[in-house]
């Protein structure tokens, strides 16, 4: 799993290196961009009591292994 999401941040790293869209420094864009990323990768690592469809999860193993 963690290296599904070192892959994930690295490609789209790329993308945010391009040029901002007008009307936006390539701070802005920049940040803006890294926080969809970072919201992305978070729910691609989701781990928790209840799965998203409001199922709790088996018993047994909780976490994820890293």
């Amino acid at each position: 799993m963690k290296n599904h999401v070192k892959t994930l941040l690295r490609e789209r790293l790329a993308t945010c290196m391009a040029p901002p869209p007008d009307g936006q420094t390539r701070e802005e864009f920049r940040m803006a961009y890294l926080e969809h990323i970072a919201n992305v990768a978070i729910a691609v690592t989701y781990v928790g009591p209840e799965r998203p469809g409001g199922r709790l999860r088996k018993r047994g193993r909780t976490r994820a292994r890293i």
